[in-house]
């Protein structure tokens, strides 16, 4: 019986060997014919990385530029905020007898006319 164990277990190996040489058989005309094809969308795919890359610095250095000019238009936005607000010292049209005491309404303390 041990015999007959190992001699099953001997075809069932040697069906194995067969099967695994004859899939690869069938996969190396396929893999040949693909190398190239896959070799070249290897090739493009790090054509577009590099390109992707260079493009992205780009545009990095192109949001620094803008982001320089916006800090820029800030500043002086601000100091021109400041100068306008230190020239401005009524902004309202409201009489103010300060300004001018002898205008008329200007008003007087009582018992002093």
């Amino acid at each position: 019986m041990t015999e007959e164990i190992r001699a099953l277990k001997a075809s069932v190996d040697a069906r194995s060997a067969t099967q695994d040489a004859s899939q690869k058989s069938q996969l190396n005309p396929t893999q040949t014919a693909s190398g190239p094809a896959v070799a070249d969308l290897m090739s493009r795919v790090d054509k577009l990385d590099a390109d992707f890359t260079a493009r992205l610095s780009q545009v990095d250095e192109q949001l620094a530029g803008i982001k320089q000019e916006i800090s820029a238009s800030h500043a002086v936005l601000a100091s021109r905020a400041a100068q306008a607000r230190k020239h401005a010292k009524h902004l309202h049209d409201a009489f103010d007898p300060a300004r001018d005491p002898a205008a008329p309404g200007v008003p007087h303390a009582l018992g002093s006319r």
